[in-house]
């Protein structure tokens, strides 16, 4: 899938410039460079302020790499440059013992002449050890032109590089079928991560957290376990963010929450939303119940919401100076 280079002093191009730097999360972070190569990679990145860590399982590149860094003068608050050789199935079983890490960049040679089910855990690795952060990767630009005579003849030529250098030899390897855009769409998907990609110059894609849906899922945790609670006891503290509440609530307020049986309007309730907790003033009752539910800060109102899913009224309010 990711097309390997004979040539260790190859330039850092404009557009991977521009897609690290939009991709990549803030500095400092950790970064890892998987199949780094020479170098390139990890002494752009390290130069500009990220800590690095990288592996190839060519030792005469990773002599190269590692000699590029001692070059590299790190910033204040980077750690250590660590390159190490290494296997992708090496690295695929190490990788509980290594991270977390913050981004990875899959550099363009890692991935060449695995097999599908290959490329699919060395993308499950990265994943495991860099739970929060990007992967970076890119491929070739046309699946089609790698089945004439010529491709064939490459790819075989290339094959047999990788056997001296330690790697495996799979001519076949990217016979899937699919378009690589589409198989790392699927690998994406199959993992839980967004595919970012882009077409030109070179196909290439960033696979990024599904943090939405996360904090959506802990967002539901958390009101179910409000909802226990308030079954079980009659009053509980909660600590209010947010300032859809502006002035009555103020973030950062405690609030006290109460079971009641009944809602009326004007009262402050604490509620299930869409599976989020709001804690929004009563507006409304229509008659089956249902309560209608505003911030005092916000300019329309939440929706209704069924009786069952008010949790409890806002009996006191703490802000620290009483």
């Amino acid at each position: 899938m990711l097309m390997r280079t004979l040539d260790p002093d190859r330039p850092v191009t404009e557009w991977e410039t521009a897609w690290w730097s939009t991709a990549l999360p803030k500095k400092p972070g950790r970064i890892l460079v998987a199949g780094c190569g020479a170098g390139r990679e990890l002494v752009w990145l390290r130069a500009r302020g990220w800590s690095v860590e990288g592996y190839d399982n060519a030792p005469s590149l990773v002599a190269v790499a590692r000699r590029r860094l001692r070059q590299t003068a790190p910033g204040p608050a980077q750690g250590p440059a660590r390159v190490d050789v290494l296997s992708v199935a090496a690295f695929v079983a190490q990788a509980h013992t290594r991270g977390p890490f913050d981004a990875i960049l899959l550099g363009a040679n890692d991935a060449r002449g695995l097999t599908p089910p290959a490329r699919a855990s060395l993308l499950r690795a990265c994943v495991a050890v860099c739970p929060m952060g990007p992967i970076l990767l890119s491929w070739p630009v046309d699946h089609a032109v790698r089945f004439d005579r010529p491709s064939r003849l490459a790819a075989r030529i290339g094959a047999a590089f990788a056997v001296l250098r330690g790697g495996p030899i799979n001519d076949r390897a990217d016979h899937t079928g699919l378009s690589p855009t589409d198989e790392v769409k699927l690998l994406a998907a199959r993992l839980g991560r967004r595919f970012v990609g882009a077409s030109l110059p070179l196909p290439h894609a960033a696979l990024m957290p599904q943090r939405r849906a996360r904090a959506r899922d802990l967002d539901r945790v958390a009101t179910d376990l409000l909802a226990d609670v308030m079954s079980m006891r009659s009053t509980h503290t909660l600590l209010a963010r947010g300032g859809s509440m502006t002035p009555a609530i103020l973030s950062g307020t405690h609030i006290e929450i109460v079971r009641v049986l009944r809602t009326s309007p004007g009262d402050v309730v604490a509620a299930r939303v869409g599976g989020r907790l709001l804690v929004h003033r009563c507006v409304g009752i229509d008659a089956k119940g249902r309560v209608l539910l505003k911030g005092d800060a916000c300019p329309s109102p939440d929706g209704w919401v069924e009786p069952a899913d008010v949790l409890g009224r806002v009996a006191s309010i703490d802000d620290g100076t009483g």
